[in-house]
């Protein structure tokens, strides 16, 4: 079995944020009710059900206006990551395999290649930044018809992969 490393959450330094905080409490409470769940019967259902709401929490930390994403956030985020694939392997699920086949469906339905997607990304800021927002918001569109959706945010643009249905 793999063991992935955590930082331990009592005993830190006071150089971590709120949310590396936050995050390491959730891996800490999802380890726990898995264990449990499984130990339960081996009830797959209810450890499903604690991955997901693990990743339901740490998705609203890092979408919330505060956070702000640097090297030690980045790091906690891998193992939040790790865990995640982790748990899945442990119930017989591929989430990493299953994440490489949706972006390789969506890049194919694109016919975009990275440097071009980051390309128009980059215009559309400087286009921004010049108040030309029609143009802005044309490449923006553009991108969604591909299945690339751009969140702005104050620490700036997020790309995501747009939610198909029937997948």
């Amino acid at each position: 079995e793999q063991f992935i490393k955590e930082k331990p959450i009592d005993g830190r330094d006071n150089s971590s944020s709120e949310s590396e905080l936050k995050i390491y409490n959730l891996i800490k409470i999802c380890k726990e009710g898995f264990r449990k769940s499984m130990d339960d019967d081996f009830n797959s259902a209810k450890a499903l059900g604690i991955i997901f709401d693990f990743v339901k929490k740490v998705n609203s930390i890092i979408q919330a206006a505060e956070f702000k994403l640097d090297e030690s956030l980045k790091e906690s985020l891998d193992i939040v990551y790790k865990k995640i694939i982790q748990l899945g392997m442990i119930l017989g699920i591929d989430f990493e395999g299953e994440l490489s086949k949706s972006i390789g469906r969506h890049k194919k339905a694109v016919n975009l290649d990275d440097e071009e997607i980051e390309n128009l990304i980059k215009l559309r800021e400087k286009l921004r930044k010049k108040k030309n927002y029609k143009k802005a918001d044309d490449i923006r569109s553009k991108l969604e018809e591909y299945g690339i959706v751009l969140d702005d945010r104050k620490e700036g643009t997020i790309l995501r992969l747009k939610e198909k249905k029937n997948e």
